[in-house]
């Protein structure tokens, strides 16, 4: 859940979390979801993003082109998505 932060103010909290829980909590109150679920969907996105990430790294793309599909398929900005590579490819290693 790291690079995860909420707008500073609109309208629900007046200032921006610092922490993973704060994030979850910030987001519980600003949906109206039950934290726990927040929690879950949270863990549920990051597995998918390494999902995707090492389907992408199995299937041989590199480079430009990976960093790319990363960001095209998870949403994720530039330096997210390397840092979600490299950390994908260490484990693959």
């Amino acid at each position: 859940m790291s690079g995860v932060r909420p707008p500073v103010d609109d309208g629900f909290v007046s200032a921006t979390p610092t922490s993973d829980r704060d994030v979850e909590s910030w987001l519980a109150a600003a949906t109206g979801t039950d934290a726990g679920q927040v929690h879950r969907e949270l863990a549920q996105g990051e597995l998918r993003r390494a999902f995707v990430a090492d389907e992408l790294l199995e299937a041989g793309f590199t480079g430009g082109e990976l960093i790319d599909y990363v960001m095209r398929l998870t949403g994720l900005d530039a330096r997210q998505a390397r840092s979600l590579v490299e950390a994908r490819a260490r484990k693959g290693a």
